[in-house]
Order: structure tokens, then C-alpha cells, then sequence
């Protein structure tokens, strides 16, 4: 597979695309209440790595679940892909760029909290990052979470560009859900999402 460098191609959408006008570059990460279960007697279980999903059949119909080694850019994506991430892979492009060192970050959570505040003045890797994962472009940043399960949500005013991070605790791994993200059908998502059990 291809490695791909995260903030080279972000930077190049940046220089070709217009900046949405609703644009917020003091956007910073805010809560988001997580949804009540709900009662729902035609979902189905649906295991992703560590996460298990109860979904009806139409809303799986709308997930492509796939692995991949890095986060690809954010650009506009048809329906839903769900990513498998490989251990390292939101934060190697940062790290080959060298900003992770300057931002003091070593753990995903501390990335995607880190990047959840505007730059000071100077703050070049901080002000990068947020601009690699579109923070500055994107209507708000909220996270979510319920027990040992965290969903960072760069919410886009493109309906494409949607990006959620899902985090479980103790786990190297991160999800990635991204395309046409709808707040519905994250609720329904987070609603009966839980941590599988080990095999």
C-alpha cells in the first residue's frame, strides 16, 4: 500500500480549494453528550476489531468497513467507510513531518486533545496539525465518550468531509469513520456501540 504523508496532501487541498464560509480557526474540542441506548429489535450485531456495533440492516448497508496502515486526507467521500487504522497510523504522518515531538504528544488521545486548542503565537506544529486534520476548516470538534470508548468528531460543513475518531482505552488502534456522517447516524452508532470481548 502506498504511504501517503497526511499533512502534504491536506496542505495541497488547502491551496486549491476555498475555505468554507463558515470557517472557525478558534474552533476548540468541545463535549458531546452520548446518546441513551436505544431499543431496537431489528439491529444486528456487527464486530469491527474491538467494536461492536448494533445496527439495523439498512445502516450497515451504508458502511464500507476496511483496514488501512495511515488516515487519508479529508476529502470529500461518497456514503461511509469505517477504517481500521494500524498502531501509529494517525500519528506517523505527523511524526515523519516532525511535529509531535514540538506538540509533547506520544498516545492518540494526546493528539487529538492537543489539537483541540487554537495556536498561540509560534505554535507552527500545532497550528499544521490542526490544518492537516481540517480543524480550522470545520464547523465544531466534539468528543463523546461512555466508558472506556471516546469519539472525536471533526465535524465539516461539507456533508462529505465528516471524520470520527473512535478511541478504545488501552488499545493502539484507532477507527476512523469517515464520508457522510449525519448526526442520526451517529447517535444510532454510539447508541449500542460497546467494546468486544477478546477472543
Amino acid at each position: 500500500m502506498p504511504v501517503r504523508t497526511l499533512g502534504a496532501l491536506a496542505l495541497a487541498l488547502a491551496a486549491v480549494l476555498p475555505a468554507p464560509a463558515r470557517a472557525r480557526p478558534d474552533t476548540r474540542l468541545e463535549p458531546r453528550p452520548w446518546p441513551a441506548e436505544r431499543r431496537c429489535e431489528s439491529c444486528i450485531p456487527l464486530r469491527f476489531g474491538r467494536l461492536l456495533m448494533q445496527l439495523t440492516p439498512s445502516e450497515i448497508a451504508e458502511l464500507l468497513l476496511t483496514e488501512d496502515e495511515e488516515a487519508p486526507a479529508p476529502t470529500v467521500r461518497q456514503g461511509l467507510q469505517f477504517l481500521m487504522l494500524s498502531p501509529g497510523g494517525l500519528l506517523r504522518p505527523y511524526q515523519r513531518d516532525g511535529l509531535l515531538k514540538p506538540l509533547g504528544v506520544h498516545t492518540n488521545r494526546q493528539f487529538l486533545e492537543a489539537i483541540g486548542r487554537p495556536p498561540r503565537a509560534g505554535e507552527r506544529a500545532l497550528a499544521r496539525a490542526r490544518q492537516g486534520e481540517g480543524i480550522d476548516n470545520c464547523e465544531s470538534y466534539t468528543r463523546s465518550s461512555q466508558g472506556a470508548i471516546s469519539a472525536f468528531w471533526i465535524k465539516s460543513p461539507s456533508p462529505g468531509r465528516q471524520r470520527i475518531y473512535f478511541l478504545v482505552d488501552g488499545s493502539p488502534t484507532v477507527y476512523l469513520l469517515a464520508g457522510e456522517v449525519t448526526p442520526a447516524f451517529l447517535d444510532a452508532l454510539l447508541s449500542g456501540l460497546r467494546i468486544a470481548e477478546l477472543p
